[in-house]
């Protein structure tokens, strides 16, 4: 399966949630617009995978982030603030940077669990 976008499960009816038990690598890219993240599904399973989990390909993962960045821009460091002030006094990506990062990431994310 690979690379999905999933929600956190309710339990019990309260306000606790936990990650559903099919997601694998779990975790990555939360998006507060929609309360997602990304995760891994792996294609050798015995297990059941709801239909409504979304497969991201790279190009719907990358457009996923160019959405959360332009919603809420996304940081790198200042290079003029060396050290913990200059992630604390970040500047935004530019669109090319947000590109480039996703499709790193997402290739890297990919090879990392495509032989578990």
């Amino acid at each position: 399966m690979a690379v999905v976008e999933y929600m956190l499960h309710n339990i019990d009816g309260d306000h606790r949630r936990q990650v559903p038990g099919f997601i694998g690598d779990r975790g990555h890219w939360y998006n507060p617009t929609d309360h997602t993240y990304i995760g891994w599904v792996s294609d050798n399973r015995d297990f059941y995978v709801p239909d409504s989990v979304i497969t991201l390909d790279m190009d719907s993962f990358v457009n996923r982030m160019l959405a959360m960045h332009q919603a809420s821009p996304m940081k790198k460091p200042d290079p003029e603030a060396p050290g913990p002030m200059g992630m604390m006094n970040g500047i935004d990506m530019t669109t090319e940077e947000v590109r480039s990062m996703a499709e790193n990431w997402y290739a890297n994310f990919v090879t990392e669990n495509a032989n578990k």
